[in-house]
């Protein structure tokens, strides 16, 4: 007879519960534990690939998280090399005989173990700190704080956005290089079309009207109130006509979606009704204060409760 599965037979002992959340969703560079809880997400979703490929699609979604907090990373070969030290580490405390697993020495050696996949997976080369200072990026000791404050446990700081001057920046530096190898390919060309060539030349180096389209990203940063989110979206939630237990579905899966801990949100099922409640309350006096008295009034009302 076949055993049935449950949630609790697919965590791992060590690890607890896999993730199914992208590592470049979060507003902190991810731990080598949540890099761990990750494979072990993808390995049981049913993907076949083996262990490399894996955290190859991993250190992608690495990759955009550093990319967002503007901190450079190793090459991509000792990134992955890094990633599968990690996973080594891991398989041979896995691998202890259950034997074994009450020993001293084996709780030790899981001591150490928890305490490393508590620190930040750092990709970060060596001299980041002399790299930042020459990347001509003005905020580049806020991103040296905040690699330190990340390497900390529990983690100091959060990622709150995009800068601004870092993007026009980095758009001023993609535009330069496109027109550099338009030039290249237009003297390269007839001298029929030079004449055309140089006029688009001209239209092309003036200064800010070159501006190559760029993709929309794949994911953006909020913040949410992490006690008043029912009453925040409440309004909209009784314009719709949603009940109580869709609307905290819905804010249950808004949160995961945005890698949040839903441990750290009020939410359940008389929060949303309470602040349901209030929200209404709230907006019928609202309502009531503003209330001008027109000057003619035509008053309906069902005939079926006259007497």
């Amino acid at each position: 007879m076949a055993k049935k599965t449950t949630r609790k037979s697919v965590n791992d002992w060590i690890l607890g519960v896999p993730s199914e959340t992208d590592l470049s969703l979060g507003v902190r560079l991810p731990l080598q534990g949540d890099v761990m809880r990750r494979f072990l997400g993808i390995r049981m979703s049913g993907d076949k690939d083996c262990t490399r490929d894996i955290f190859k699609q991993i250190l992608k979604e690495l990759k955009l998280i550093w990319e967002r907090a503007g901190i450079p990373i190793k090459p991509q070969n000792n990134c992955l090399r890094q990633l599968l030290e990690i996973h080594d580490a891991w398989l041979k405390v896995k691998s202890t005989a259950i034997s074994d697993r009450h020993s001293k020495w084996f709780l030790i050696n899981l001591e150490k173990f928890n305490r490393k996949m508590n620190q930040l997976c750092d990709l970060s080369p060596s001299n980041v700190e002399e790299i930042l200072k020459k990347s001509r990026n003005p905020n580049w000791q806020e991103d040296i704080e905040f690699l330190k404050g990340q390497r900390e446990f529990p983690q100091i700081g959060i990622m709150a956005g995009v800068d601004g001057n870092t993007v026009r920046r980095e758009k001023r530096r993609r535009a330069r290089s496109r027109q550099t190898n338009s030039d290249h390919q237009l003297h390269g060309s007839s001298s029929t079309d030079s004449t055309e060539s140089e006029i688009s030349i001209d239209n092309l180096s003036s200064g800010d009207e070159f501006r190559p389209k760029t993709p929309r990203p794949t994911s953006v940063i909020l913040e949410i109130p992490a006690k008043t989110l029912s009453k925040e979206t409440g309004s909209t939630a009784d314009r719709v006509n949603v009940s109580v237990r869709s609307h905290l579905l819905l804010q249950a899966s808004f949160v995961n979606a945005g890698g949040a801990d839903i441990n750290q949100m009020s939410l359940s099922k008389s929060t949303v009704h309470r602040q349901r409640k209030e929200n209404r309350v709230e907006t019928a006096n609202r309502i009531k204060d503003n209330f001008q008295k027109p000057p003619f009034a035509v008053v309906h009302w069902d005939s079926k409760l006259i007497k």
